[in-house]
Parts: structure tokens; sequence; C-alpha cells
């Protein structure tokens, strides 16, 4: 009998660990931009298999290396495999997928020296950058997340290294709106994948990543 509880109780560890794994590992930043002028933007994808409420979301950004922060609340459902962006409403235009985006000046205003967090429920789930760290090694680049990171960084206080992150380049814009580290091509027009929001605008094309 007690070799049975002992195998009952490690199920029930295992099941709790893949439980708390799978709300991790859903929603995780996957591209930043920060380039020419106005020209930035911050993406979100849903690595999940299942929509998820993104009521509870927020994307912090701490400015200039301090603690002074910025904050955007998502709201809406988020499909499996569909991304989000915010873009400067004052980038060029081809920042300005608006089937797919939402235009923010103020917390996407960032110049490489901005830690960004993606929190759930206050809850750190995901980072970008190094906290209170001067430094601008975010500055004049596209970075793309890895395909094989589906869950977020949560210790927003370590050392940034760029391990996770594909760069591509300065003022690429051809990647927002799908996750991976390849350039976005339209499937259809204005799918379901972020089914409702308070934003205007966000009914998006159903992207993918293509391999060239």
């Amino acid at each position: 009998m007690k070799q049975i509880k002992l195998k009952i109780g490690r199920l029930f560890f295992a099941l709790t660990s893949v439980v708390s794994l799978s709300v991790e590992a859903e929603v995780i930043i996957s591209e930043y931009v920060e380039g020419t002028g106005n020209n930035k933007a911050i993406e979100i994808s849903n690595m999940g298999d299942a929509n998820v409420n993104l009521d509870g979301y927020q994307l912090i950004k701490f400015s200039n290396g301090s603690s002074n922060q910025t904050v955007y609340n998502y709201s809406g459902n988020l499909a499996a495999g569909a991304s989000l962006v915010l873009y400067n409403s004052q980038s060029i235009q081809p920042f300005k997928i608006a089937r797919h985006a939402i235009s923010e000046i103020y917390i996407v205003k960032h110049n490489g020296n901005d830690q960004f967090t993606l929190n759930k429920n206050g809850i750190v789930v995901d980072s970008i950058g190094q906290y209170l760290n001067l430094g601008y090694f975010l500055k004049d680049v596209t970075l793309r997340r890895n395909t094989n990171i589906t869950i977020g960084d949560t210790n927003f206080t370590d050392e940034w290294t760029s391990g996770e992150w594909t760069s591509v380049g300065k003022d690429v814009a051809n990647g927002l709106g799908c996750p991976g580290i390849n350039r976005c091509a339209v499937q259809g027009l204005e799918s379901e994948a972020l089914v409702s929001s308070s934003d205007a605008a966000v009914k998006t094309f159903k992207y993918s990543s293509l391999s060239n």
C-alpha cells in the first residue's frame, strides 16, 4: 500500500509540474526592435496550444537603466501560435501593420538601455534587458526569439545575455506578426488570431514564419 501511495504522489508531482510549465510557456516576448528614430516595436506570442486571455498581462518598461516604470495593459484573447505587436506610432510605414498590431507611443519609446518585463497578474513571466543597467546593448538591433524558446526568462535581475535571441539587423520589420526567427508570410485575411480587445484595429492577418 505504501508503494502505491508513493507512485500516486510522484504522478501528482509530475502532473502539477507539467501544468506549471504550460502556464509559464503560454505567452513570451518574441521580438524586439530598436532602430533608427522611432522605428521601435515589441511583439508577444502565444506559444501554447490554446487561446490565452490577455487580461492581467502587462508590458512594463524600466526606462534608461532605472526603476522608473511605464506600463501597458493587454486585453483580449490571443490565439495559439498568434502574435501581437506594439509599435511606435511615429515609426516608418513598414512597422505600421495595423491589422495585427497596436499603435502605442509611450511604452514603445525605448533607446537601447531600457528593460522590458512581461507580467501576468503581477508576476514576471518573461523579460529582455538587464535591470538597473545603463548599457546600450539593446540599441540599433532587431532581435527575434529563437524557435526553441517557449518559456520566458523570469529572472529579470540577472545579467543580460543574447543566447535566446537571433539578431537580424537594424530597422527590420518583416518578422513582426509571427513567432520565430524568419520573416512572416500572410496566410489569409482577418483570422481570429486576436479574438477581441478593447484596443482598436487589432484583428489580425494569420501569419506564419517563412524559411527565408
